[in-house]
């Protein structure tokens, strides 16, 4: 199913270019106004991922190795405080604060989203 789906959206987007094209409008404005909101949509979700796997690192990631605390400061700093000072409620208070930080990122993106993401079954 996923493969129609991506086949239809590049019949789709090919005709929609053609249409730009015999209007007159050129590679740049054809750039900018139909293929960067037609691929909006996986750049969202690309980002949301991304930030959260880049803000979620070293404990989630570690799997016994040796970290040389180049993921993340703040990865770091708790990483630290958790097994090199065994400060274990200080440490997940820290992680606490870093969870809502994403969480609120990630809102963040979702709020902004219907300004910026194009949603073709939503037009109208």
């Amino acid at each position: 199913m996923r493969r129609v789906n991506v086949q239809l959206q590049a019949d789709r987007r090919s005709e929609i270019l053609d249409a730009a094209h015999m209007d007159g409008a050129g590679r740049l404005r054809r750039f900018l106004s139909i293929t960067i909101p037609l691929i909006s949509p996986a750049v969202f979700f690309t980002l949301v991922l991304n930030l959260t796997a880049a803000f979620g690192g070293s404990l989630i990631m570690d799997r016994g190795f040796f970290i040389d605390f180049s993921t993340s400061s703040y990865d770091s700093y708790i990483h630290s405080v958790l097994f090199r000072r065994f400060a274990v409620g200080e440490a997940a208070s820290l992680a606490w604060v870093f969870f809502i930080f994403v969480i609120l990122m990630v809102l963040a993106l979702f709020g902004t989203s219907k300004k910026w993401v194009y949603f073709p079954d939503q037009e109208g």
